[in-house]
């Protein structure tokens, strides 16, 4: 009989949903597979969280409980629902620093933060779905007819394409997760396994398909008999395709599996159960009615099988093909009609949709059509397929015929090679079906026949075969797992001999009844309605349909799943043997489950199994309480119970009553029981809350050992658990007033040597408190005590027992054949071994004192002297976070908070006007400059969207005169304003994070102006044209501040801000995002009607966003895309481009950036061709744009040959560095025929920069010197001023090395005629104009190399130099004068300015430096003469630079970095907002490829803030290394030159971060920051900037710490004062619970003075954990249990554990617990009043007061009940013959020494060389002394 608890109604609320929507569930479209059957699919799927999916046609119902969840509808897609589960997918991303899809290795081209080149536009993403993972939500899959669609917890939603028609799916195939998937049979599939072998097998009755069959059909189902799919695949993820799950033989290899054998599971089975653990799979065999078992096993894709052997050539097994093929191999087959296995999984596959029915996609094609085509003419297939046509000739089947035995009918018709019909068993209506046949399927068949097989890919699933078993007809069998704790059943199958279908494993009828528990108040029940059968078994809950037609939800199990009784049963199945175990578990089964106590019911029947005096049933609920009373501690309950049993006195029975009835079960097999049982009990010992169970196993116990007599056994356990004495008794022993009398000596005949192997029982303390001091054997376990194999397989009842005999293993001192393992060792492998097993803070606060403290101080010991090679979660459990996260990577923690801004809070009127701009979040936090107002006056400086309020002089004149005044004001605030935009890109860059579900808003641009003190709002009068360009940088600047780690950013979100139609702002805005990378998520089919839009706008910020986010990637996508905009890679004879040269000259800088340092000398041929340029087909106004376009063409030839022209030189450079010298300096006298001339004044600029880019950092003085600065002041005539800035600046980019920040440097750079005029003047304007104009522009030059030099480095020397001709060149610029010459000098003078300027904040960007932003302050406001749009903007470019990203970024030096720069930074300015004719304004943006997050941050581990932190930096320069401190969060050096980051701050625990080590570098590249931990009893440097408030100087006065006093006794100190103890706690305590626990803390008796002065002394020592520890003590039990604990750590603290200093010359260790507290509550212990202590010694009985007497024995080390009987007897024999008392005394003493110093060798290692000794302190003298005195009295 099983019992089944029933769970109520079988409809969950989708069930009810679709049976009240019949209509809509159905489908109007014919289900896939099924035949053309209409009638939708319903099924059912259950989760692990108990989360159910109902589907019926084209709908999925969610239901969680009795709420339905999600609904989901395919009504678009057109297709039914087939089946629907929760799973969980393996992420796919490539972990940071692993893969080569991350390079975290700095190069001469890309820094550490660049991943572009490693990008490809288009490929598959890595799936690194927040869902994937195991411990996280599952995902839903839902399966339809061509697709499924996989719906992911973090809202993503992804579909995979199907080849066909899913059946059932089960999760997970593998332990990471996927998905087991098996397909449908198609028609002839089903048609095969399920014909008949009458005349009429040719027409599928069965199998649902219906209708006629061809002959083909026939002809290709005796060809084909392997399936044309595999039967079973796996899916293991979202971007992965189905890959085959074989059936083979799996052998041990190394520590994997290596597949033996492997081949096709075929389609005549099916899964009828898969599990999860253990994983194992079983198939039904339709052909042969088999249950084959199975386990899944996971084995690498590179396991090739070993060849199966060929299968015996009979004729049952040869093919058509075999009999009509040759002896050579078959032709080749015809390559036309090839199918691709994985096409399934292409995303562009066109999908039909509809069923195919002959699944042409993926069928594999006979061989037969091979076969007659290597053999005979065309005339051998019709004679084939013609029924009346001869025999074929015997060449063919000579040899091979002869071992055929035509047996059948059947037989006969193979023997020609095909599959004909026989005249003889052909009728009309079978020929007439033949001919209804339709054509198209004949013409597919047809074609079928010339297709190949395909072979499938094999997944890493195998199914390894273990048995295969034929149950009889009929049988019901029941699918369990007995090796799970949750051991349920499945369903029952009942397996017919009709094969009608997968139905078997759903829908069978069973022979099963179910019966109701008796319940409290009914006497009698009947049973329920005979079942019919079940239906929907899911995870042992399954639907019963009775015979009435109800249904009713059940629950079945077959095992206790209680933990107690389930560990007992585990005990009982090793100590018995399998029949006595299995006729318990009988009884078990049988009895019932009351009040849900499986306890209860295994007590209950153990004690009727043998005999035993048993429990009546409490029927009443004052019964409940006396028994519950026994084990429980309440005071209520006790005082209750106490009151029922006064009550019941008079009555004939108490509230429960002992029965006894005959036993069932051999007595012999008590002491089995009382041992595993014992071993039970033990493991119960080590845990705090399982003392309860303790108390219940003792009970049985106790019994136990009274049934065989052995009154050890039975003191041992009365000493443990001393409240359950009563109730005791059988027939020949009782307990009488707690002692026990033995009414028969004789008892059980049985024999207990089981239990005499031991002198006493097995004592887990004592084990362990001999193994800290020697190693032992393995203690005594049910596994290794009994030779019975578990019915359960490998079950652990003792686990902990376990798990902590191997912790002191490790913990304990090894033996003398181990050297050299010190404290330390032992204390990281005790650490190493708890995180291997996942023993947590948690477990270890579960243990009791004895147990928890000697791991502690391994714990602590680990903490102090921390290793740097440790596994994962070995400083999490130590309390080292810091270190845990440095070693994983540098997880990110969560964000701090922002600052409130009260100023910038909106009042209710901004509200009500609307007047409030809304403003994105900010994605990093404002702790870069503290309290400091600049970065709000920076804000002031940038803004561009509020109305800007200027104050004006009243100016004397006409009213016309005044307003033109002050509109020329607004114009010139306004000009100002558009030139602000780019400058505000760079400092709000990566500075902000969006939703991913909003639009992200581009601020308009507000040129209105207030005039105060009028109040006069005037609006700008500027040109519509030149305000497009400012709003295509206002959209970058907006792309720019979005952070490029912010998550979110996909192809839909960037569509879902496209405008309609297209504006400057969107092409901005995809110009910031392609600049940060997020290009990179934009799919293809999203940018390409960007470009078919023809937008200028969009195009220039398309185009070199993908570029910039696939910079170096030499993507081939990106190629074809930037070709199509650009006139040099079109090829010959094309049509002109309708692009303007601002597109063109943009696809030229993309293709540069796409080709960066890759020294492509295909795309470095076209890109250098295009330089000089004079004319372009289609382009009416290319004249105007020539320079631009050239210098662009000459950019990206720079980009492609990036510091590549230092390699070795061939005859192309030297064929291109020949061209770049015409452009440089122009055609010589020698120009030859056929040759276009090069106009210098376009190219030369262009042309200087791509040759030092080509030989960047070379130091190649020959390539310098073609640079040449002219060296006379005739030359100086010959050459245009501004080209001596570039060729300066070039110049140095060669020689790189050579450049220093000195002036000395800059003066090296200057003609020697010009230097000596320079400093023979005091002021610049002193010199002739060429010689000025000369000077002016070759210091610029220089400047500008040192600032690209010294980048990002904060320079003293740099930043000093440069300011000083900052100042001299702002006296230049600002010079009064209208003479001709004046106003050339004073722009010469303003174009160096605005470069010097550039070159200064390269230097200190992003550190915000005053002295530079008092400058640029001041400059913000300049106007007059020479101040035009391109001054503004390189000024606010520069403030920008200063703060860049906020202070959060600085600028990198590598070799793209400086190349951006270059391009970015290059000194033309243009005066109007649409100038792009000598150089497009679109470049000006590239700086963001140089930028890189280097802002180092220090975070608190327990706070998660951000925190200023003293950290000393060590750098290498050149071949030293010098020491730099600084306070976080600050900017740091490149990385190139980092040795290592070190905390040096006493407030903190010591880190090093050191740049040797991948790992810390690659977490640092990642996060930027430093995950620090505080010590205990400071504060962080922002509370308390001088360490005032450090707890040791506020409670410096405070005696509490003294760690000499118990805190018990009254000669303890005062305790410190609540509000004190509640402020300092709160204060320097990382967790809020010892807060509220101070606050809970506030009065003053004793145990509330004792938790304050722990409480504040673990908080100052840093030892939180210890808390709970001293809590437990000094609340805890003080009865036996209790003071064995106690002597425990009195023992570990004065034998084992160690005082000395810490490795390396560390302090002295302190130890965690008060060692005078622990004597403190010693002495507490072992209270009795001598009455109570007469009696045990002179009768053995415990009295009233039993746990009192318990706790004596153990104070005072009372010996065992069995020596103290010999004592007795040996003492009162010789005191008789009168012998002294004292001496007595004495010798009882020494034989008890001696007694229970041998008592633990038993467990002694033979060589251990140790003498023996007791563990104890032994039996105290005056208990000896009172014990003989009572026994001589």
């Amino acid at each position: 009989m099983l019992i089944a608890s029933l769970l109520g109604s079988p409809s969950s609320p989708g069930t009810l949903i679709l049976d009240r929507q019949p209509e809509a569930s159905s489908s109007r479209y014919p289900t896939f597979g099924s035949g053309g059957s209409s009638q939708p699919t319903r099924g059912r799927h259950v989760g692990d969280d108990g989360d159910e999916l109902v589907w019926s046609g084209r709908r999925v119902i969610w239901s969680r409980g009795v709420q339905v969840h999600r609904q989901y509808s395919f009504e678009r897609e057109e297709e039914d629902v087939a089946y629907a589960l929760f799973a969980h997918f393996p992420s796919q991303a490539t972990p940071a620093g692993k893969g080569k899809d991350v390079d975290l290795r700095l190069s001469d081209t890309f820094g550490p933060f660049h991943t572009s080149h490693t990008a490809k536009w288009g490929s598959p993403q890595p799936f690194t779905s927040t869902s994937s993972g195991k411990g996280s939500g599952p995902a839903l899959v839902v399966f339809l007819q061509t697709r499924a669609h996989i719906y992911f917890p973090s809202g993503e939603d992804m579909s995979v394409h199907l080849p066909y028609v899913v059946e059932r799916a089960w999760a997970p195939p593998l332990p990471q997760g996927g998905v087991m998937v098996q397909r449908i049979l198609d028609r002839r599939e089903r048609r095969r396994l399920g014909k008949s072998k009458s005349v009429l097998w040719g027409i599928d009755h069965k199998a649902g398909g219906g209708g006629a069959m061809s002959a083909l059909d026939e002809l290709a189902d005796m060809e084909d008999d392997k399936p044309r799919q595999p039967r079973l695949s796996v899916l293991m993820g979202p971007l992965e395709e189905l890959k085959a799950v074989v059936e083979g033989t799996v052998g041990l290899e190394g520590d994997g599996y290596r597949l033996l054998y492997a081949d096709d599971i075929d389609s005549d089975r099916s899964v009828l159960f898969s599990a999860a653990d253990p994983a194992i799979v079983i198939l039904h065999s339709r052909k042969t009615g088999q249950l084959i078992f199975t386990r899944r096993v996971a084995v690498a894709i590179s396991s090739i099988p070993e060849p199966a052997p060929p299968p015996s050539l009979t004729p049952r097994t040869m093919r058509p093909s075999d009999i009509l093929a040759p002896e050579p191999a078959p032709a080749r087959p015809r390559p036309s009609l090839r199918r691709n296995p994985s096409s399934f999984a292409n995303e562009h596959r066109r999908t039909s949709g509809l069923a195919d029915p002959l699944d042409r996609a993926t069928r594999r094609a006979p061989r037969l059509s091979r076969a007659i085509e290597a053999h005979a003419g065309p005339g051998e297939l019709q004679r084939t397929l013609d029924p009346q046509a001869p025999a074929l000739p015997s060449t063919i089947s000579k040899g091979k015929m002869k071992a055929r035995v035509a047996s059948s009918a059947e037989e006969k018709r193979r023997e020609s090679g095909a599959s004909v019909v026989m005249r003889e068993d052909v009728d009309m209506g079978v020929r007439t079906a033949l001919h209804r046949a339709d054509e198209w399927d004949l013409r597919e068949t047809t074609m079928l026949m010339g297709l190949d097989r395909e072979e499938s890919v094999r997944s890493e699933v195998v199914l390894d075969r273990i048995w295969a078993w034929t149950p009889p007809d009929e049988a019901s069998i029941f699918i369990t797992d007995n090796l799970s704790p949750s051991s349920v059943v499945s369903i029952p199958l009942t397996l017919p001999n009709s094969a009608e279908g997968d139905d078997v494993a759903r829908k069978l009828a069973s022979s099963l009844h179910v019966r109701l528990d008796p319940g409290e108040g009914i006497e009698a029940v009947d049973p329920a309605p005979g079942v019919v059968r079940l239906e929907e078994g899911e995870k042992g809950n399954f639907v019963a349909v009775m015979k009435n037609g109800d249904k009713m939800r059940w629950s079945a199990d077959f095992t206790p799943k209680e933990g107690l009784a389930r560990k007992a049963m585990e005990a009982l199945s090793y100590a018995w043997p399998a029949d006595a175990f299995f006729a318990l578990k009988r009884e078990i089964l049988a009895s019932g489950v009351a009040d849900g106590d499986g306890w209860a019911v295994f007590n209950r029947t153990l004690r009727r199994c043998f005999g035993l005096a048993e429990e009546r049933v409490a029927s009443t609920a004052s019964d409940k309480i006396v028994q519950q009373s026994t084990n429980s501690s309440d005071p209520l309950i006790a005082r209750l119970a106490a009151r029922h049993r006064s009550r019941a006195a008079s009555r004939a029975h108490p509230g429960t009553e002992s029965v006894q009835g005959d036993p069932t079960l051999d007595p012999a097999l008590i002491p089995s029981a009382l041992m595993a049982l014992h071993l039970v009990g033990q493991d119960y010992r080590l845990g705090l809350g399982s003392q309860s169970n303790l108390k219940r196993v003792a009970e049985v116990v106790l019994a136990l050992a009274v049934a065989v007599g052995r009154t050890d056994w039975w003191d041992y356990w009365m000493r443990i658990a001393p409240s359950n004495t009563a109730r005791l008794s059988d027939k020949r022993m009782s307990i009488v007033t707690n002692r026990m009398i033995v009414a028969d000596p004789a008892g059980y005949a049985v024999d207990t040597s089981l239990l005499d192997i031991y002198d006493q029982p097995p004592d887990i303390l004592s084990y362990l408190t001999r193994r800290l001091s020697r190693p032992l054997k393995s203690f005594s376990s049910p596994s290794t005590s009994f030779s019975n194999t578990s019915e359960y397989g490998h079950p652990q009842p003792c686990v902990q027992t376990q798990l902590i005999c191997e912790i002191f293993d490790r913990l304990g001192r090894p033996s003398h054949s181990q050297p050299g393992t010190d404290t330390v060792n032992r204390a990281y492998a005790t650490v190493q071994f708890m995180v291997e097993r996942q023993l947590g803070v948690e477990w270890l606060a579960d243990r009791p004192a004895c147990i928890a403290l000697p791991i502690l101080e391994m714990m602590k010991l680990c903490q102090a002297v921390p290793r740097r090679d440790m596994a994962g979660g070995v400083y999490e459990l130590i309390g080292m976070v810091d270190l845990e996260l440095q070693r994983s990577g540098g997880a990110d923690l969560p964000d701090q908070p922002e600052h409130d801004n009260l100023e910038g809070m909106p009042s209710v009127g901004d509200l009500m006007r609307g007047t409030v701009q809304r403003v994105q979040q900010l994605g990093l936090p404002h702790v870069r400059f503290g309290a400091d107002r600049r970065l709000r006056e920076v804000e002031r400086i940038m803004q561009a969207s509020r109305i800007r309020t200027i104050a004006l002089e009243n100016k004397n004149g006409s009213d016309a005169e005044v307003g033109q005044y002050q509109q020329s004001m607004v114009n010139t605030i306004a000009q100002r304003t558009l030139a602000v935009l780019v400058g505000q890109g760079i400092f709000e860059y990566g500075t902000r994070n969006t939703a991913i579900t909003g639009l992200w808003e581009i601020p308009l641009i507000e040129l209105s102006v207030k005039l105060s003190p009028s109040n006069t709002l005037l609006k700008a009068q500027i040109h519509g044209e030149h305000v497009d360009w400012p709003c295509f940088h206002n959209g970058v600047s907006a792309g720019l501040s979005i952070s490029a780690d912010c998550k979110g950013i996909d192809s839909a979100w960037i569509v879902l801000n496209k405008p309609n139609p297209l504006n400057p702002e969107h092409g901005g805005l995809l110009l910031g995002l392609g600049l940060t990378g997020h290009l990179r998520k934009l799919k293809t089919y999203h940018a390409f009607p960007y470009m078919e839009a023809r937008h200028d706008f969009t195009s220039v910020g398309l185009l070199l966003g993908l570029a910039g986010s696939y910079a170096g990637s030499e993507d081939i996508l990106i190629t074809k895309t930037l070709s199509l905009h650009t006139h040099a890679l079109l090829p010959l004879g094309s049509m002109p481009l309708n692009a303007s040269p601002i597109v063109q000259s943009s696809a030229l800088v993309g293709l540069g950036l796409v080709y960066a340092g890759s020294k492509n000398l295909r795309m470095a041929e076209v890109t250098l061709g295009e330089v000089g340029r004079k004319e372009m087909g289609g382009i009416d106004n290319f004249s105007e744009y020539q320079e631009a376009y050239s210098f662009s063409a000459a950019a990206a030839f720079g980009l492609i040959m990036l510091g590549r022209g230092g390699q070795a030189a061939s005859e192309v450079d030297r064929r291109m560095l020949g061209r770049l010298r015409r452009c440089i300096h122009g055609d010589g006298p020698d120009l030859r025929k056929g040759l276009v001339p090069i106009d210098t004044t376009i190219t030369g600029a262009g042309a200087t920069l791509a040759l030092g880019l080509m030989y960047l950092k070379s130091n190649r003085t020959d390539i310098r010197d073609i640079l040449e600065i002219p060296q006379s002041i005739h030359a100086l005539d010959l050459m245009r001023p501004d080209l001596l800035l570039m060729r300066t600046f070039a110049r140095g980019l060669i020689m790189w090395d050579s450049i220093n920040a000195g002036m000395s440097w800059i003066e090296e750079q200057l003609p020697s005629f010009i230097l000596s005029q320079v400093k023979g003047h005091k002021r610049v304007g002193g010199l002739e104009l060429a010689t000025d104009l000369a000077y002016i522009n070759i210091v610029a030059g220089a400047c500008l190399a040192i600032g690209l030099k010294f980048a990002g480095t904060a320079s003293e020397m740099a930043h000093n130099n440069l300011m000083l001709l900052f100042h001299v060149l702002s006296r230049s610029a600002g010079s009064g004068g209208m003479a001709y010459e004046a106003k050339i000098r004073r722009s010469a003078a303003r174009q160096a300015l605005n470069v010097v300027t550039i070159a200064i904040c390269c230097v200190m960007s992003g550190t915000g430096e005053l002295q530079v932003l008092r400058r640029l302050r001041i400059s913000h406001g300049q106007e007059g003469v020479g101040v035009t749009y391109g001054t503004h903007m390189a000024m606010h470019m520069s403030v920008g630079l200063l703060f860049l990203g906020r202070g959060q970024y600085t600028l990198g030096t590598s070799n793209l970095a400086i190349a951006a720069m270059s391009i970015a930074f290059f000194p033309r300015f243009m005066h109007t907002p649409d100038d792009n004719r000598a150089y497009p304004q679109a470049f000006r943006h590239l700086w963001a490829l140089a930028a890189e997050p280097r802002c180092l941050m220090a975070r608190d581990v327990d706070s998660g803030e951000t925190v200023y932190l003293p950290i000393k930096v060590k750098l290498r320069e050149g071949d030293t290394i010098r020491s730099q401190n600084l306070i976080s969060p600050t900017l740091i050096a490149p990385f190139e030159s980092l040795v290592s980051i070190e905390v040096d701050s006493p407030r903190y625990w010591p880190i090093v971060y050191d740049f040797t080590d991948p790992l810390h570098r690659a977490a640092l590249v990642r996060t930027r920051t430093i995950h620090v931990k505080r010590r205990a009893g400071h504060q962080d440097y922002n509370s308390d900037p001088k360490g005032n408030r450090s707890i040791f100087i506020r409670a410096g006065g405070v005696t509490g710490f003294d760690l000499h006093y118990d805190l018990i006794s009254p000669a303890s100190p005062p305790s410190i004062p609540p509000a004190e103890t509640l402020e300092l706690v709160k204060q320097h305590s990382p967790t809020s619970y010892h807060g509220v626990l101070a606050g809970l803390m506030n009065g003053d008796t004793p145990y509330e003075r004792f938790i304050r002065t722990v409480l504040l002394e673990c908080v100052t020592l840093d030892k939180p954990l210890v808390l709970g520890v001293y809590m437990g003590l000094m609340a805890g039990d003080r009865g036996a249990e209790g003071m064995r604990h106690v002597e425990m750590l009195k023992h570990y603290y004065a034998k084992v554990w160690d005082a000395g200093g810490t490795p390396g010359g560390g302090e002295r260790r302190i130890a965690l617990l008060r060692p005078a507290f622990l004597a403190a509550l010693a002495r507490q212990g072992g209270e009795v009043d001598e009455e109570a202590e007469r009696a045990y010694w002179v009768e053995q009985s415990w009295g009233e007061k039993a746990e009192q007497v318990a706790g004596w024995i153990v104070s005072e080390h009372v010996p065992s009940l069995p020596l103290l009987k010999a004592v007795k007897e040996k003492v009162r024999a010789e005191g008789s013959a009168g012998a002294d008392q004292g001496v007595l005394a004495v010798k009882a003493r020494e034989v008890a020494k001696v007694y229970e110093a041998n008592l633990g060798r038993v467990w002694d290692l033979a060589d251990d060389g140790k003498p023996a000794g007791r563990e104890g302190g032994g039996w105290k003298a005056e208990s000896v002394g009172r014990a003989v005195s009572a026994w001589l009295a």
